[in-house]
């Protein structure tokens, strides 16, 4: 089962998750509601930018800190719960309104299930998966409200995104632990904080 759970988190690494996302945000704007459209591209930048940072404190700078064993919000279920009912409402819309309600569920459902993966993968204890879940279904719900799986032209863009996020999950590196970007952005920081040796000096 483990390449079945690694294939599920690959769906929301944050260099695939967040492109889509924003391209959802951009494409609906100038058709209607841009007020509600940009409450919601404004709440995803909070919510991923809070807990990028937070992981990355308690990676880099604090190393090891935790809160009664939570350390940070799971990164992957929020992106995923974030993105994968609205892609697959925007599919399920190109039938009918009740098609674009199911799409929404089922992409719950599908989100639920990554977040069960990172919980497999050992990557996340099930508090933290949890409280990513939540954050990003309630970034769905807002993303739904503001209609942006039920405007026009978004049966084709979240199914063009969806073949392509698909697609690319299967190129991208594991995500057993956290994000490829994650990653990156914490050497950077390690070098920034205790020279290119990445890690504190040690005391003589």
């Amino acid at each position: 089962m483990e390449p079945c759970w690694t294939y599920l988190s690959q769906l929301a690494e944050a260099p695939l998750a967040l492109p889509c996302l924003l391209a959802l945000g951009i494409a609906f704007p100038l058709q209607r509601r841009t007020l509600a459209v940009l409450v919601w591209l404004l709440a995803l930048v909070w919510c991923a930018g809070l807990v990028l940072v937070w992981k990355l404190v308690t990676d880099t700078l604090v190393p090891g800190f935790s809160v009664g064993g939570f350390r940070a919000p799971s990164g992957h279920a929020l992106l995923a719960a974030a993105l994968l009912p609205l892609l697959l409402a925007g599919i399920g819309s190109a039938r009918s309104q009740q098609g674009a309600r199911a799409g929404f569920l089922l992409g719950l459902l599908l989100a639920v299930l990554v977040g069960v993966g990172r919980v497999q993968l050992g990557a996340h204890p099930l508090g933290e998966v949890l409280v990513g879940w939540l954050l990003g279904g309630g970034l769905s719900l807002l993303g739904w409200r503001a209609g942006i799986a039920r405007l026009p032209g978004s049966a084709l863009l979240c199914t063009v995104l969806s073949t392509l996020l698909a697609f690319a999950a299967t190129l991208a590196p594991s995500a057993v632990g956290h994000s490829v970007l994650d990653h990156q952005i914490s050497g950077y920081l390690q070098i920034l904080a205790y020279g290119e040796a990445g890690y504190p000096a040690q005391r003589p």
